[in-house]
């Protein structure tokens, strides 16, 4: 009886494993040139390529920020790789104070603005209302 039990269970874990269905198969791509290069300044450049064609690029810079004690790192570069669907997907970047700016054609665009908004909103800029509360108006005292 404790026979049974044991392989009614080992089958039962065997059967409740999971297996690698093709998408959740990791395989160790080599990569086939590195480069990495600190100066003593801060500034710095690296690239790698690996085997399967992913591409990846980065400069880096310090610069002085608007304080005298303040300094910036300023980065751009960009990486490149092919999507599941066979597609080449490029990516080109700057990262410095203004925050992290990608610049590629998979990412989304805001569709521009209809000509009748931008006109009211120019007009809107150019004609401010007289007793609107956010804009501050200027008082002559005689």
């Amino acid at each position: 009886m404790f026979k049974s039990i044991v392989l009614l269970s080992v089958v039962a874990c065997s059967l409740a494993a999971v297996l690698p269905d093709g998408e959740n198969v990791h395989v160790n791509v080599p990569i086939v040139s590195v480069e990495n290069v600190v100066e003593p300044d801060g500034a710095f450049h690296f690239n790698y390529e690996s085997a399967d064609g992913t591409k990846v690029h980065e400069e880096g810079t310090i610069k002085a920020g608007s304080k005298p004690e303040e300094v910036v790192e300023s980065v751009q570069g960009g990486y490149e790789f092919m999507s599941p669907e066979g597609k080449k997907i490029l990516v080109q970047y700057i990262a410095d104070e203004n925050g992290f700016q990608p610049q590629s054609d998979i990412l989304p665009v805001a569709p521009p603005i209809p000509e009748a908004i931008a006109r009211s909103i120019k007009y809107n800029m150019e004609h401010p209302q007289k007793d609107d509360a956010y804009v501050v108006q200027k008082k002559v005292v005689a």
